[in-house]
């Protein structure tokens, strides 16, 4: 996790180091009470800063603000571009993804990689089953664990291993053909009676007891640790040298097919122009049982259900198996299985409108505060930060979390010696949710000077949270 405030401008590739998105949703006034103008200077800023928002979680696997909070600024983006017919060419509302790095050659994927509608209420989940059998009353669906890794494309061709690439922007990707090719459950060939070509998206994602073992052998060895399975799996793919690769634990699920034919590409036919014919399988299952059959390694604990209900019984048995599986999962996915019907629902720039994901809630643990600190950004900007006895949140050891703000720690009350519950905000952010046993010292108050770092005196900004000191 990268702290925003202390990112340098030259680390900033597409929102300014004052933009005010950047570290987080600092309140949106009602959308019925904003200008014109107004509006358009809110928009250019949060387009800004959900790029890099999007460049920082996609390409550097880096994120600046959890899950929710970047799902709040991309819907007011998206709110303020509907309501005042806002220009959305180049908007990251008609795109998913981030920018590719420049050290690995960018190649075109076979189909469009996109994002699927989530959320956490069940009642949102309801809503899309509705929005689904206005057009397919009949529709079943395909259960399954929602990973928390790294998507990759990869293709083969009269079944052996030719490309594998990235997400990227979901429309073009990073070359990890070398990378993903050390992956030892991935077959270099492939078996049964695959098609002449084949493109499938999987999930590359580190075990979490190999991402244990591999984090004490860095500490041994006197290497800082990955912060999260997913981290490891994103700078693991990101790496040139294959020898790297191959000796860090990667492991990959195949999920969806991206392309399919029963003939093989022309020599001359770039692989990204060959489309799917009429030989792809007609249901997800159906298109499971094929790869699975062809030696690829399938998603397991799907379930087929014919009703909304079953998918939420389905998410909530998941939820509480979550401690025991070897992988981290942050949801459910719920996908219609027809293919002729989720070309009839299709998609939009971004998303398709034939799966959803029930997300789980964060997880939460209890542990002790043990001192507070100041940290103090580049620009000025204080933020206090718990110091905690190191507990495991979710095969993560946490000993630290940002209390954000003076605002914050006044409406938890938080105090050093405090037994206080933790949870990792969108799986990935330590954050301090509330206090379960008050020690006697009380609550803390705002510092009122930083020695040596700047001279004594605060500001606050109207309408914000955020303390600066003033430098002089």
């Amino acid at each position: 996790m990268t702290d925003s405030a202390s990112l340098a401008a030259e680390q900033l590739r597409f929102a300014d180091p004052d933009n005010p998105y950047l570290a987080g949703d600092p309140g949106f006034e009602p959308v019925e009470t904003v200008t014109p103008e107004t509006a358009r200077e809110q928009a250019a800023a949060l387009r800004a800063a959900v790029r890099e928002h999007d460049y920082r979680y996609y390409t550097r696997a880096e994120p600046l603000v959890p899950d929710r909070t970047y799902d709040t600024l991309f819907d007011r983006l998206a709110t303020l571009e509907a309501a005042f017919d806002l220009d959305t060419d180049g908007s990251p509302t008609r795109s998913v993804g981030g920018p590719t790095l420049d050290e690995l050659a960018t190649v075109d994927h076979v189909a469009p990689m996109l994002s699927i509608q989530q959320s956490v209420d069940a009642e949102d989940v309801r809503a899309f089953d509705d929005r689904v059998r206005r057009t397919a009353p009949d529709a079943s669906y395909v259960c399954e664990p929602k990973f928390d890794g790294l998507s990759v494309e990869v293709i083969y061709v009269d079944g052996r291993y030719v490309r594998a690439a990235s997400r990227g922007d979901g429309r073009e990707g990073e070359d990890v053909t070398e990378q993903v090719r050390t992956i030892r459950s991935i077959p270099e060939r492939l078996g049964g009676d695959p098609p002449g070509f084949l493109a499938v998206r999987g999930e590359v994602y580190v075990p979490r007891e190999a991402f244990r073992e591999h984090n004490r052998d860095r500490v041994a060895n006197g290497e800082e640790p990955f912060a999260n399975p997913r981290n490891l799996a994103a700078g693991t793919l990101r790496q040139l040298d294959t020898t790297t690769v191959a000796d860090r634990p990667l492991d990959c699920f195949f999920y969806d097919v991206l392309g399919w034919r029963a003939d093989p590409p022309a020599d001359d036919e770039p692989l990204s122009a060959v489309d799917t014919d009429e030989t792809v399988p007609a249901t997800h299952r159906a298109e499971t049982d094929a790869l699975d059959g062809f030696g690829l390694r399938t998603v397991d604990r799907t379930e087929h259900v014919t009703d909304i209900e079953a998918a939420l019984d389905y998410r909530d048995r998941l939820l509480d198996d979550r401690g025991s599986l070897d992988y981290e999962v942050d949801g459910v996915v719920i996908e219609v299985d027809s293919r002729a019907v989720r070309e009839e629902l299709g998609e939009t720039s971004r998303a398709v409108r034939w799966a959803f994901a029930y997300k789980f809630p964060a997880r939460r643990e209890v542990t002790r505060v043990t001192d507070v600190v100041v940290q103090v950004g580049r620009t000025g900007r204080l933020t206090p930060v718990a110091l905690l006895d190191p507990v495991d949140v979710g095969g993560v050891t946490v000993a630290r979390a940002s209390l954000h703000n003076p605002d914050q720690i006044a409406e938890l009350g938080v105090g050093v010696g405090d037994e206080v519950r933790v949870k990792r905000a969108g799986d990935v952010i330590p954050q301090v949710t509330e206090v379960i046993e008050a020690a006697e010292r009380g609550p803390l108050r705002v510092p009122r000077d930083v020695s040596g770092v700047c001279e004594p005196g605060r500001t606050r900004r109207p309408g914000r949270v955020l303390y600066r000191w003033a430098v002089v």
